[in-house]
């Protein structure tokens, strides 16, 4: 996205979207597929926003959303249209234009990270993060059999994002995320939150063993 101020549509929805994550939607509002006619016709990007409050006729979007682009399309029986975004740049919006079409148009402007410093501390975050990522798809997704690699990207910003993608979060907790510009901050949150989900992952499956043998005893 250019430094500078830029107009596009944007698509409102009920969870932000990371940039490196993938949302699937099914669009079935006139609004909303004119919308993506004419971004696909013109070669305009767009982006979608978190909708804070507000219904139909004048809905607030949160100011800090993500550019999108379309992954996979399909239209279905009913003429909706299925797609998957994949988040690409964040944004800040600067003004709202509600009466130029029939969907939310916005002048934005891209939201750049501070500087990042590479220092033994820093270092020492990325491998925790890395490594903590690692365990955390052994948990859940790993058995003997199966050995997951992962190729994690060399720059920080966009390790924060990929890894966060994989994360439950729920709305608020993830648009905070993506308004946070400290990318320290951002994998410090990461990581905490990987150690959770995994330690949860340990504490679900031993709970299971547990009822499980103690069902057997039961026979």
């Amino acid at each position: 996205m250019s430094s500078r101020l830029a107009e596009i549509p944007i698509l409102l929805v009920d969870s932000p979207l990371l940039p490196h994550e993938l949302l699937p939607l099914r669009l079935s509002d006139a609004a909303s597929i004119e919308m993506l006619e004419h971004c696909q016709r013109d070669g305009v990007p767009f982006g979608v926003c978190f909708l804070r409050e507000g219904g139909d006729d004048e809905p607030i979007p949160c100011l800090i959303g993500c550019t999108v682009r379309i992954v996979q399309q399909s239209v279905g029986e009913d003429g909706a249209l299925n797609v998957v975004l994949a988040g690409e740049d964040r944004f800040r919006i600067r003004s709202l234009n509600r009466t130029a079409r029939r969907y939310l148009v916005a002048r934005v402007e891209p939201l750049v990270d501070d500087p990042w410093e590479y220092c033994p501390q820093t270092d020492w975050l990325l491998t925790q993060v890395r490594d903590a990522f690692r365990m955390f798809l052994d948990v859940r997704f790993g058995c003997p059999e199966l050995r997951i690699e992962v190729a994690f990207p060399d720059d920080p910003c966009t390790l924060s994002f990929a890894v966060a993608s994989y994360l439950s979060l729920d709305p608020l907790h993830k648009q905070r995320m993506l308004e946070n510009t400290n990318i320290e901050e951002r994998l410090s949150e990461v990581l905490r939150l990987l150690e959770a989900e995994a330690l949860a992952s340990v504490q679900t499956a031993r709970t299971t063993v547990e009822e499980f043998a103690a069902l057997i005893n039961l026979n």
